[in-house]
Parts: C-alpha cells; structure tokens; sequence
C-alpha cells in the first residue's frame, strides 16, 4: 500500500510546536530563561500586591468602624456631662447663706486682701 503516509518527516522547527504530543507541555516551555523569569516576578508582584490591596481595604474598613465607635461614645460621654453639670447647677441653688449657717459655717469678720506684685522677666538675651 502506501508506505510513506506513516512516515512522513518533520523537520526541526515543526517538530517543536505544541501540536506534537512529544514537547513539553504549558505556557512556559518554549520561552527563554529571561521571559520566565520575568514571568514569575510579575505573578510574584500581582500576588503581593494583591494581597496588600485586599489587607489595606479591610484595614480601611476596619478603622471606619473604630471611628465611628468612637464617634458614638464621644456623643455618649457628651450626654453624661451635660447631665452633670446640669445637676451641678441645680445643686449651687439650693446653697444659701441660711443652709450654710445651719451646717456650722461663720461670716468672716475681718477680711483681708493680698495685692498682686509686679513681676518683672528679665531678658535672657
């Protein structure tokens, strides 16, 4: 019959292309040293800063969160002041000279005043 149908020749350049079942398999088997090495360090590159963009968004995330607690609890403490100095007021009322009296304190009958000095700054130049 026809023997040379199953033998046909392949030559050096064809013999390397992917269709053969006998190279190397995957993107990288005919590249050079220089192109997978530089493959790797871009995927290296993209996986970092993929990592980074992901932990810098959920730390972003995180601290909004923080701020708003913050934010809440200053409102909280906010409150809690002015209620205090509401009952601070409401107490300096009910402070009267008779009240006083009543708990033993006395009218001071000499009074004395200190008078401020002067004070001078020497120049420390």
């Amino acid at each position: 019959m026809n023997k040379n149908r199953n033998t046909k020749k392949v030559s050096e350049h064809q013999g390397s292309l992917p269709f053969s079942r006998n190279t190397h398999s995957g993107i990288l088997a005919y590249a050079n040293v220089f192109e997978r090495r530089t493959v790797v360090v871009f995927g290296v590159a993209f996986l970092l800063l993929s990592v980074l963009y992901i932990y810098f968004m959920i730390s972003s995330v995180v601290h909004v969160a923080a701020r708003q607690e913050l934010v809440r609890s200053a409102s909280r403490a906010s409150a809690e002041v002015a209620t205090l100095e509401t009952a601070y007021l409401s107490k300096t009322q009910t402070i009267t000279e008779p009240y006083a009296r009543s708990l033993g304190f006395v009218s001071v009958r000499d009074r004395s005043f200190v008078s401020k000095a002067s004070v001078a700054f020497k120049d420390a130049r």
